[in-house]
């Protein structure tokens, strides 16, 4: 069984995390508990707003990686992969630098370590390793890499990606949060437990 998974949103989980940057880089009030979708909305409808909002996701997704927690089931997911010998792939729509970074973080560099960081890469528990972890400029190159790695199911956050003209018809899609599924409901549907 060959499983793809996306990053963002999918494997790590910024709740709380653009609130909180952003209130400490001064873009809004500190201390106000904004969602993800909150602070996108609230930003871009100041001036230079949307110039901000990719500002801040340069800073969430580089400098401030190391707030992100894992998503709520996703390692129980990886764990039971791992013990039906599923190969795992993280195949991921992100640029290599954020927009407006003056401190040019990496942030392909950024994820490796958080992923290395929180047990991803670790045999005993995840059947991830590091050399089937691939990030993409366009979403046309990350849809190519999922048909370019045959994965028989893929999980993602963003309904955008399965409706692209160049997602592999043959992959069962999942999605992941508002409007889809938690990560328990997936692993029951493609594991059966």
């Amino acid at each position: 069984m060959r499983i793809g998974i996306d990053f963002d949103n999918t494997i790590a989980d910024y709740s709380g995390v653009f609130a909180r940057v952003a209130g400490e880089l001064g873009m809004l009030d500190a201390g106000i508990n904004y969602t993800k979708t909150d602070v996108r909305k609230t930003l871009r409808e100041q001036p230079g707003g949307e110039e901000n909002w990719q500002r801040l996701q340069g800073q969430v997704y580089g400098r401030f990686m190391p707030l992100a927690q894992p998503m709520p089931g996703i390692m129980d997911f990886l764990a039971a992969g791992l013990e039906r010998d599923a190969k795992v792939f993280v195949i991921s729509h992100k640029t290599e630098y954020g927009h407006f970074d003056d401190a040019r973080i990496n942030l392909r560099d950024a994820a490796m370590a958080w992923l290395d960081h929180n047990g991803f890469f670790d045999p005993a528990i995840s059947p991830l390793k590091p050399g089937n972890v691939s990030f993409h400029a366009t979403r046309a190159e990350k849809t190519q890499a999922i048909a370019d790695a045959e994965v028989d199911h893929f999980i993602d956050d963003l309904e955008e990606v399965f409706q692209d003209p160049g997602f592999p018809q043959g992959t069962a899609r999942y999605l992941l949060g508002d409007g889809g599924h938690s990560w328990h409901e997936i692993r029951e549907a493609v594991f059966g437990a």
